[in-house]
């Protein structure tokens, strides 16, 4: 049984001489994702052959099924590559942008990583897109986050490689790459992304942290090795946006061992034990 899609208000006007295209099962498929997710790329060159407008092809391509998931996401979970090579062909620069502003569900690249596949993830390296903005959501759009977050080395360094600039694109809570291997003890990624650049470790999120302040909260020890191997030695003088630094933060999280670590550094001043922090009641950091 089919039912229609209409989208948002006025999509039957940019479909008008092919209204039939956008007809969808129950699941707001269109011919389009099927065939996408049947590595029919015959079919899909027909159906896209319908469109002599651009930009009316661009948006039939990017509508979304009822998961939000569009004909290219439907390309990644086949591991369709040839498929994906012809959507992205068949695409213009702009809208291609568009992937990079979308909710995780909807972002091709973060999916790319998750399917394992190093010629998928190569494809979309290829292709530019912002990096010197906030992204919506770092385990979506950034392949850098995603990367680091699943532990994945091969593409960390693959990505690293052909996209250093990644290094330095944060999440909306302003967290780097780096932020997301301190927070997860991921000491391999660490020093992988250290020996690329040091100057990451010197770089705050929304609320102030220091990578070696996210990790202090989490009391990975080898991490704080990690970092301490490239930062001064006033580490211990540098304060999130509550006047706390590593001492305040481990000592709220309660992370004895990372309490005792920290005292027996030289780069962590003696004086820090008794400085205060902004607060006048607990807080998280």
């Amino acid at each position: 049984m089919l039912q229609l899609n209409m989208g948002k208000k006025g999509s039957q006007s940019c479909f008008d001489n092919n209204f039939s295209l956008i007809v969808t099962n129950i699941n707001e498929d269109t011919a389009f994702h099927v065939a996408a997710r049947a590595q029919n790329i015959g079919v899909m060159d027909v159906i896209l052959s319908k469109f002599d407008d651009s930009s009316r092809k661009d948006s039939f391509i990017m509508l979304p099924n009822k998961s939000g998931k569009r004909a290219l996401h439907e390309a990644i979970l086949s591991e369709y590559v040839q498929g994906i090579d012809f959507l992205l062909s068949e695409q213009s620069e702009s809208t291609l942008s568009l992937y990079w502003d979308t909710h995780p569900a909807d972002s091709p690249i973060c999916m790319a990583v998750q399917t394992g596949h190093m010629g998928i993830l190569g494809r979309f390296l290829s292709i530019l897109f912002p990096s010197n903005r906030f992204i919506n959501r770092s385990d979506g759009n950034s392949p850098l986050h995603a990367a680091t977050s699943a532990k994945y080395m091969d593409f960390l360094k693959n990505i690293v490689h052909k996209k250093e600039e990644l290094m330095h694109l944060r999440d909306e809570h302003g967290y780097t790459p780096l932020h997301y291997a301190a927070y997860t003890g991921y000491v391999e990624g660490i020093r992988e992304l250290l020996n690329k650049s040091t100057l990451i470790a010197f770089q705050r999120n929304s609320k102030y942290n220091l990578p070696i302040h996210v990790d202090c909260g989490q009391g990975h020890v080898r991490v704080v090795e990690e970092l301490l191997r490239v930062q001064g030695p006033f580490t211990s003088f540098w304060f999130n946006n509550n006047g706390r630094n590593v001492l305040h933060i481990a000592a709220k999280r309660e992370r004895n061992k990372m309490v005792k670590y920290l005292l027996k550094q030289p780069k962590v001043h003696s004086k820090t034990v008794n400085e205060k922090d902004l607060m006048e009641t607990p807080h998280c950091i």
